[in-house]
């Protein structure tokens, strides 16, 4: 079996890897006085020269991470009902996605972090159905593709594009 070739991260000298290097502006959004942003608006970055610590993307709007698990369990049957996830799992599920990013996970080095996606998935599965992902039958195969989906997230993290930053 073929390895697929995976970049490594982008990371600056001297930045953290929990924060990333935006652009150094003022309020208006302004790189130099009088010059015409792009973006007319901003947060001022002068103080930390660009310099910003990473923020969750899943949490941001958790609602909106929450409504995709809608389509996962909506033909399932048997009251299976992605409404029916606890409010603290709703936390969790966010908190572990944003972990990712904003703990650096090493996609080389990332069991420990899967094995705690597929917990929380048999764990969010049991909440919305009744049933862990086992009782599902999510084993062996199934089990195996579930964990490299995951991996797969990781490693789309992990590469750390620049387009990514700047969703931050």
């Amino acid at each position: 079996k073929r390895e697929m070739p995976s970049p490594a991260p982008r990371y600056e000298d001297g930045v953290p890897k929990d924060h990333c290097h935006v652009r150094c502006c003022n309020e208006e959004g302004e790189v130099r006085p009088g010059q015409r942003p792009a973006f007319p608006y901003a947060h001022s970055t002068l103080k930390s020269k660009g310099l910003v610590k990473r923020k969750p993307v899943f949490s941001y709007d958790r609602e909106h991470t929450f409504s995709l698990l809608q389509p996962v369990f909506q033909d399932l049957g048997n009251g299976a009902d992605y409404e029916r996830l606890s409010e603290k799992l709703q936390k969790l599920f966010c908190r572990v996605l944003d972990s990712c990013d904003l703990e650096a996970v090493n996609y080389n080095d990332c069991e420990s972090y899967l094995d705690s996606l597929l917990h929380l998935c048999s764990d969010i599965t049991r909440e919305c159905t009744g049933r862990t992902l086992a009782q599902w039958g999510v084993l062996g195969e199934a089990e195996a593709a579930l964990r490299q989906a995951w991996l797969h997230f990781v490693r789309l993290i992990w590469i750390r594009d620049y387009d990514w930053e700047n969703l931050v």
